[in-house]
């Protein structure tokens, strides 16, 4: 079990990789541009009976992912943890 922030979340295979690593333990940072459409994620984690922490990302703003450099600090081995990109897929 470990932290993953997963990309592109409002679609594609955004919510069923979230799932996915939410029903096998993982915290599962949810991220998206506009979160106001999170809806077929919710719903999809409702189904699954899983709970996942949905946060603003735009992936082509500098400025937008401030907050990852202290949810992902390296540990010991240099591994922050697993981040995943669905976005554009």
């Amino acid at each position: 079990m470990g932290v993953a922030l997963i990309t592109g979340c409002s679609r594609g295979f955004g919510p069923g990789s979230t799932v996915g690593l939410a029903e096998a333990g993982d915290t599962v940072d949810a991220s998206m541009r506009t979160p106001s459409k999170q809806g077929a994620l919710q719903e999809a984690c409702e189904v699954a009976g899983v709970e996942v922490e949905v946060v603003q990302l735009d992936v082509t703003d500098d400025d937008s992912d401030g907050w990852i450099q202290g949810r992902f600090a390296l540990d010991d081995a240099g591994w922050a943890g697993l981040i995943r990109s669905t976005v554009g897929f």
